[in-house]
């Protein structure tokens, strides 16, 4: 997938700093090791559930590009299956192949675009994985739709809840291919350009 073009120069404004002085930290900066925001706004991660296949879209691009453009110091992504069978859903975004990353940099770009720091939480579902989006009532999703839940994995095969598939209690050998494919995915997050790095790890 190409890269977008990035905004021209006249909508660079300084956006997301104040016009005048001011007793607030809130749009001063701020320095993180080697990372520096303009501001202390922050958009946490929110799964949007409109994925297909891992890869993020042209819708994806305008919702993260509207908050750049609007000031926000730090954007965070949202949550990204380091594994297709670690979805929450059928329709979260993945870091799975090195196909997902051009799809992943448009954004990025864009963000970096405006003077924001791009920033992507990887996550694994485990078991809770093979779900619904919310609006579909967060009901497992079965195969006849779509999902996977004779390949949902956990640390035992206890379920998330009576409602989700019974997952399979990953070996010693599994857990480390789980966790080379966080790796993986934080390689692939770095070579889209990602700055900041969040790990969620509340799934079990």
């Amino acid at each position: 997938m190409p890269s977008i073009d990035i905004v021209p120069e006249v909508f660079k404004a300084d956006v997301g700093k104040a016009t005048n002085k001011h007793s607030s930290k809130l749009f001063s900066t701020l320095t993180n090791k080697s990372v520096t925001y303009k501001n202390r706004v922050v958009l946490p991660p929110m799964c949007m559930y409109s994925a297909n296949d891992g890869f993020f879209n042209d819708f994806h691009l305008a919702h993260y590009s509207s908050f750049a453009l609007k000031g926000v110091g730090l954007i965070i992504i949202e949550a990204t299956a380091v594994e297709a069978r670690g979805r929450i859903s059928i329709n979260d975004a993945g870091l799975w192949s090195d196909d997902h990353i051009a799809p992943l940099k448009r954004i990025v770009d864009i963000i970096q675009s405006q003077g924001s720091v791009a920033a992507l939480q990887i996550a694994h579902a485990g078991r809770k994985a093979s779900g619904g989006s919310l609006w579909s009532g967060d009901k497992p999703t079965p195969k006849s739709e779509g999902g996977w839940p004779d390949e949902v994995v956990g640390p035992s095969n206890v379920p998330f809840s009576e409602a989700h598939p019974k997952p399979q209690a990953l070996t010693i050998p599994e857990l480390q291919q789980v966790k080379q494919s966080w790796v993986d995915a934080a390689i692939r997050a770095d070579k889209a350009g990602v700055e900041v790095l969040e790990i969620h790890s509340a799934h079990g």
